[in-house]
This record gives structure tokens, sequence and C-alpha cells, in this order.
């Protein structure tokens, strides 16, 4: 039969284990919890793509002005500037016949 100290002893190694055991389901959960929450987000930004895939994939006649516009006008397709030569850019952009 067991002594007194060796039962105490073996209690309390089952209670320290079953601590463990209840520390490491919390952290799994916790680690379900934020792989839910990343899934949620890329299902969320996926449906946004698909939207913006489905509107530019209509036909857009300010797009085919867009188009035109910057052919004609080659300061507003340009990379923008800064300081003076921003502003020279901006005067061309607003010297031409459409608007951006």
């Amino acid at each position: 039969m067991l002594e007194r100290n060796e039962l105490v002893n073996a209690v309390k190694h089952v209670t320290d284990t079953m601590a463990e055991i209840s520390a490491a389901s919390a952290e799994q959960n916790t680690g379900i919890e934020q792989v839910n929450q990343a899934i949620a987000q890329m299902d969320e930004v996926t449906q946004q793509n698909a939207a913006l895939v489905k509107e530019a994939a209509q036909p857009n006649p300010y797009r085919k002005k867009h188009r035109a516009c910057l052919q004609t006008c080659p300061a507003a397709a340009k990379k923008p500037a800064t300081g003076v030569v921003q502003q020279r850019q901006i005067k061309r952009v607003l010297q031409c016949s459409c608007s951006i």
C-alpha cells in the first residue's frame, strides 16, 4: 500500500498535469480564434476583390474618356513630381480639354 507521502505526491502530480492540460487547452482556443479571425478577414478581402473585378469588367464610358484624355494630354500621365515641376504639371493638366 502507498504511503501517505507517496499518495500526496501522486495527487499533486495529477493536479499539476491537469493544470498544464487546462493551460494548453486555453492557448489552443486562443490560437483557433485567431485563425478564425484571419479566415474571416481573408473572406472579406476576397469578396471585395471579386466585386472590384466584376466592376472592372463592366464597360465604363468614363474609362474610355479618361484613356483618351491621357493619350491627348501626356502631362496627366506623367509620374507626379514635387515643387515647381509639380506646379507645371498641374497647369498642363488643367489646360487639357478633359477633366481627370
